[in-house]
């Protein structure tokens, strides 16, 4: 049975829509949307709960409507139906409208400011991809470009936000009472520069969040670990980060040889603080919550190679490195030292299919090859087939320490994780229909293993979509 709230939100996703097509009648207007389905078969620990298959519906619809000459107003929403376990969720993606001027003078080409429901997301896209209720600002000229943008989470519904980068975020995921997602203010401002020395593009973002729960809802700075489970109350803090961010991509230069090749080079400094257990001599059990500051730190560097004429091969490797904290016993709020040394993002961003390990104490070495194996036949089905094979090996950056996954033990000292070898095919028939197979081997070192996790994982996705 559907919750009264969840109905809400599916009558204000028709609503949200509705309103763009009784606009409609003003100008010309783009409208569509596309159904997806994921059905995922995974290995599971032994004793685990975790469903052994997975499968979810997704359905998009957008709707853009140009107002007169400057304005556009722009809507997308989606309803979600997972099946193992049963959950069916809607909610407006975006709704904004977009005001865009041409002022033709100086240097300034164009003026773009949006208000309503946007997407915030970073340049080198490992900090933060979230959608907020705010407004943003773009200035751009024929080199450059200048944005500001900021927002509110609190009015999105928990199943379209995977920001759950507290302990108390992780329990209201959990709740069935709770409907909408983490309550934060997001804020970014960046500034592109484009064909520098060589044709290198430079990117620069300062990114940061505010937690705006109750601070009498959650542990107080002084709390003593036994009376809040003695109490009942929730374990964890609120969590303020903040990130510099800095980018250089574009071509290298290759002489004669064929094809072209690229890179990206990436750095971002995390700052912040964080509700951590630590030592302290002036209550009864040795140790209480304090907020601690946040230094942590990810770099990013990445090879891509294109050599479209070979059967569209396409090649790269690459590595990530984010910081980690040896005293972290868990992954979410673990800190046990005066200062936490754990790269946070706002929002993870996985590497590989079957470990899939998130930002934070984690090393991440890839290298990866794409070819279409038919692209030379005559058949206009047959060479939409995009293949590809990668593979990954996984390190504990600070050595031992938490992980994104609860498979790793904190308290081993094995720095090597184990690797990954993926297999994909995607095959696009038709210009609107496509379909894709995702086959993914994890073998792990088990001396980095937690109890009862597996030493080989295996998992296989399928995934299909019919755009309209």
């Amino acid at each position: 049975m559907i919750s009264t709230v969840r109905r809400f939100s599916l009558v204000a996703l028709v609503l949200a829509l509705g309103v763009g097509m009784a606009l409609s009648g003003v100008s010309a207007l783009d409208w569509g949307g596309s159904l997806t389905t994921v059905n995922t078969v995974q290995t599971r620990p032994e004793g685990s709960d975790d469903p052994l298959f997975t499968n979810t519906e997704r359905l998009t619809l957008y709707l853009n409507v140009p107002l007169g000459a400057r304005y556009t107003l722009e809507t997308q929403g989606a309803a979600r139906l997972d099946a193992n376990p049963l959950l069916l969720a809607a909610d407006v993606e975006r709704f904004y409208l977009q005001r865009t001027r041409n002022p033709q003078q100086g240097n300034l080409s164009e003026f773009v400011t949006r208000l309503g429901r946007l997407t915030i997301a970073d340049p080198a896209g490992v900090v933060v991809r979230q959608t907020v209720d705010g407004a943003a600002l773009v200035l751009r000229y024929p080199r450059a470009e200048v944005g500001m943008s900021a927002g509110y989470t609190g009015f999105i519904n928990k199943e379209f936000t995977s920001a759950t980068m507290t302990l108390r975020d992780s329990t209201d995921q959990e709740d069935d009472d709770i409907y909408f997602g983490p309550a934060r203010v997001v804020g970014q401002g960046r500034v592109i520069l484009r064909n520098l020395l060589a044709q290198q593009t430079l990117s620069t973002a300062l990114t940061f969040q505010n937690d705006l729960r109750d601070p009498e809802k959650v542990a107080q700075a002084g709390d003593e670990q036994i009376e809040l489970l003695q109490a009942g109350r929730e374990l964890g803090g609120l969590l303020d980060t903040q990130y510099i961010q800095l980018m250089v991509d574009g071509p290298i230069p290759i002489g004669t040889m064929p094809g072209q090749l690229f890179h990206e080079t990436a750095y971002v400094l995390n700052f912040g603080r964080t509700l951590s257990l630590v030592d302290d001599d002036t209550v009864p059990s040795g140790s209480s919550y304090q907020y601690k500051p946040i230094r942590g730190h990810l770099a990013k560097v990445s090879l891509n190679y294109f050599l479209p004429d070979l059967l569209g091969t396409y090649a790269g490797l690459g590595v990530m490195f984010s910081s980690g904290d040896s005293s972290y016993l868990s992954f979410t709020e673990g800190n046990r030292s005066d200062v936490s040394t754990m790269f946070t993002p706002m929002t993870p961003t996985a590497s590989g299919v079957v470990f899939a390990a998130n930002p934070g104490n984690i090393t991440v070495l890839e290298v990866f090859y794409s070819l279409r194996p038919l692209e030379n036949e005559n058949s206009p089905f047959l060479n939409t087939l995009q293949t590809q094979v990668a593979w990954y090996s996984f390190f504990r950056s600070a050595g031992s320490g938490a992980v994104s996954s609860s498979d790793i033990d904190p308290a081993s000292s094995a720095t090597y994780i184990g690797s990954e070898v993926d297999l994909i095919a995607r095959f696009r028939p038709y210009s609107d229909f496509g379909f894709g197979v995702s086959t993914g081997l994890f073998f792990a070192n088990g001396s980095a293993l937690a109890e009862g996790a597996n030493d080989v994982d295996v998992l296989v996705r399928l995934d299909a979509s019919l755009s309209f």
